[in-house]
């Protein structure tokens, strides 16, 4: 409510009840470790404000990724409503210390659109040697919540979704350019079916189903990860 701005970060892991780990970074330091894609412009980087986590991975070498959204709360005239930005990946090691700060900007950020929450995801890469970044984008998209709503006008809006794939290279602190599916939010993934792991895909590969931005048409999509 008061818009803190917090110092430290700190990374806690328990195991059957007890603590294992606990580590303290200075949020002051997080610039000097910021990655982006190569052709970002612009970057929000992590400043201490709110944060929505949205997906922790437990590395085979111990250590973390923690990715989520950079967080803003805007006070309307009988409530307030939270407003989700760019995307932010953390890269603790084992002991907790903070190798990498991954940034990626969010392509769809009309105002509807900054009020719904998107979603994480890490895959492996079949090299061994980092992992895919999947953030799906939201789309904030309009329609009718039944016969007497579409009768008389009145629309109701949700977010669907919009594929983003980046792949990151975790031994040399280093992201890809994002692939993105979709057009720009004109073909969107359907937000109760997002994503489809085929089973016995060599490589790895996910399947997507949704629609255009008018519901016209059915748009089927195919990401390999190789």
């Amino acid at each position: 409510v008061y818009k803190a701005t917090f110092d430290k970060f700190h990374l806690l892991r328990f195991e059957n009840g007890e603590l294992k780990l606990a580590s303290t970074s200075f949020i002051k330091d997080f610039d000097n470790k910021l990655v982006a894609p190569p052709s970002q412009k612009k970057s929000s980087a992590y400043s201490g404000k709110r944060i929505d986590i949205q997906e922790i991975k437990n590395l085979p070498d111990g250590g973390y990724l923690v990715a989520g959204q950079l967080m803003d709360r805007k006070i309307t005239a009988n409530s307030f409503d939270y407003l989700y930005g760019d995307y932010i990946c953390f890269h603790f090691d084992a002991s907790g210390t903070l190798k990498a700060q991954y940034v990626a900007e969010k392509l769809i950020d009309g105002t509807k659109d900054q009020l719904f929450q998107c979603q994480q995801f890490f895959i492996p890469a079949p090299d061994g040697k980092g992992y895919y970044w999947e953030v799906l984008e939201v789309k904030s998209t309009s329609f009718y919540a039944g016969v007497s709503e579409a009768y008389n006008g009145v629309k109701s809006f949700e977010g669907h979704y919009m594929p983003r794939i980046i792949k990151m290279d975790l031994t040399n602190a280093k992201l890809s350019e994002i692939t993105t599916l979709g057009e720009k939010g004109k073909y969107l993934v359907y937000k109760t079916f997002p994503r489809r792991i085929l089973p016995g895909q060599t490589p790895l590969s996910i399947f997507y189903l949704g629609h255009d931005e008018e519901y016209e048409k059915i748009w089927i999509g195919k990401y390999r990860f190789e």
